[in-house]
């Protein structure tokens, strides 16, 4: 189904310059029953393509055919013959992988742990001017802040 917009001018001046569209594949589906767009809005458009398929369903309202109507095979083979439907790749060739965006989320890594006790611990002032402040500030286990170096808040982080 379908109809010209007639409420758009500009639109329609367009489609009317254009017409007859040639070389589209065109279905033209429409409904006897159809309460919302009668047959001669469709035809209207039709018109437009110079070789447009038109099927009209005597039971049909306003949406596509059930698989019981007459004139659904009709329907099913124009898409099913449509060469602008993509093909699945032969069954001996391997799939390509999904699209990023169509894989699972996987959740952020978790942060590194704190690398491993340095073999001397020094309380080094210049390179951790918090250093013997009554608080550990290594980054390391037990530390509230990571404001120095690790390994070099020795006396407050008990190493």
């Amino acid at each position: 189904c379908g109809y010209l917009p007639t409420t758009h001018n500009g639109l329609v001046r367009r489609i009317n310059a254009r017409a007859p569209f040639d070389g589209i594949a065109s279905l033209h589906f429409m409904a006897t029953n159809d309460p919302i767009i009668t047959t001669g809005m469709s035809d209207e458009a039709a018109a437009k393509f110079s070789s447009p398929v038109v099927l009209v369903s005597p039971t049909a309202g306003h949406a596509l055919p059930s698989s019981n109507d007459p004139t659904y095979p009709s329907v099913l083979a124009f898409f099913l013959s449509s060469p602008l439907l993509p093909r699945p790749p032969p069954p001996s060739l391997p799939l390509p992988p999904p699209p990023s965006s169509l894989l699972f989320f996987k959740p952020p890594k978790p942060p590194a742990p704190p690398p491993l006790a340095p073999a001397l611990c020094v309380d080094d002032s210049i390179v951790c001017p918090h250093a013997n402040d009554g608080e550990c500030d290594d980054g390391g286990d037990g530390s509230l802040y990571a404001l120095c170096p690790y390994g070099r808040d020795c006396a407050d982080c008990g190493a």
